[in-house]
């Protein structure tokens, strides 16, 4: 790839005061695709991109990492087409983005439970907490040990 054109691209970015990390970042995976693909912008095809993502998976880089180098190279060529090379197709499609897992959550603390459960006053929050014990069977709602009481 045409290396003034990656300098314009990094000039583009601190224009639009973008954070120097997203810039450093940016530039860096522009320069690594470029070096993958070592062809002309106008010739870089889908299949150069999905190849470019299992070479990405084989190295061990999670999907947020390699989203990442996708958006950089996506936003690359979005700026491509329109401050130099208007007819230029875009490489990098939204379907070649990564599914990111979500992480499952993570239940609370006896202690963060002990915590909410103190700043429980009146009678009608007592009450609703009773009710969600007795109903969804949730043993780690102790409000009757946690209230002196008895409420």
């Amino acid at each position: 790839m045409n290396p003034e054109l990656i300098s314009h691209f990094h000039r583009s970015l601190r224009r639009r005061n973008v954070s120097g990390y997203t810039v450093r970042n940016y530039v860096q995976a522009v320069i690594e695709f470029s070096q993958y693909v070592s062809k002309s912008l106008q010739t870089v095809t889908f299949v150069e991109v999905g190849r470019y993502v299992e070479r990405l998976q084989a190295r061990g880089l999670a999907a947020k990492t390699i989203n990442s180098k996708l958006s950089a190279v996506r936003q690359f060529y979005a700026y491509l087409q329109h401050d130099h090379l208007p007819g230029l197709v875009n490489p990098v499609r939204p379907r070649d983005f990564l599914r990111e897992p979500r992480p499952l959550p993570r239940a609370a603390s006896e202690a963060d439970l002990a915590r909410l459960f103190s700043q429980i006053h009146s009678l009608r929050d007592r009450a609703l907490c009773l009710v969600l014990e007795s109903v969804l069977k949730l043993p780690f709602i102790r409000l009757t040990s946690a209230t002196s009481d008895g409420y």
